[in-house]
Parts: C-alpha cells; structure tokens; sequence
C-alpha cells in the first residue's frame, strides 16, 4: 500500500507505514530511531516499536542481553524509551533504512 506524500519520502519510510519490520530514520538535528512501523497524521509520523533511540551519538540500546546493560539500565533515565511511541514532523526527517542490521 503506497501513501500519497506532499514531498518526496524514502520508499522504507513509505514502507514502515504498512508493514512492521526493523526501521530506522535519521533526523535533522541527528536523533535516530530504530523502530518497527510508522503511522502517518498530517505532517507528523508517529514511530512505534522504538528499540534504539540516540541523541548525538549516545545510543540507547534497549536490548537486554546486550553485554552493556547495566550502563544502558542507566541511561534510560536520561534516555526515554517511547513505551508508547514518539511523534517525529516528517519535514525533519533526513534519511531512513529498511532492515538497517541485514534481513
């Protein structure tokens, strides 16, 4: 299923809008998520399913099993894990990638 756009958008993003998969979008001000699908309202996109969030380059890698998860336990804090998704504006969107660990 294809959404009709205002401006030109990546075909993952596109995608993410109908099928969950893995994700991941880059923003203008160099925020990424890693996400599993998108809803569109407007132009705004609401990200769910967040497993990695970053903010400059601190990463804030959700997984568990990750050999680094009591500095991660940490993080959070200061890192919020969107439980219930974030609302990014589509305008500050400046790359996105399909299954950005391999598929």
């Amino acid at each position: 299923m294809s959404i009709e756009w205002d401006y030109d958008v990546p075909e993952p993003l596109n995608k993410a809008l109908s099928d969950e998969f893995v994700y991941m979008l880059g923003m203008r001000d160099g925020c990424t998520f890693t996400f599993s699908s998108a809803h569109r309202v407007g132009n705004w996109l609401e990200l769910k399913g967040i497993v990695q969030h970053s903010v400059v380059g601190n990463a804030v890698n959700l997984n568990e099993d990750d050999r680094t998860a009591n500095f991660l336990r940490t993080a959070r804090r200061f890192h919020p894990c969107f439980e219930r998704g974030v609302w990014v504006r589509i305008a500050d969107i400046c790359w996105c990638a399909d299954a950005p660990h391999g598929s």
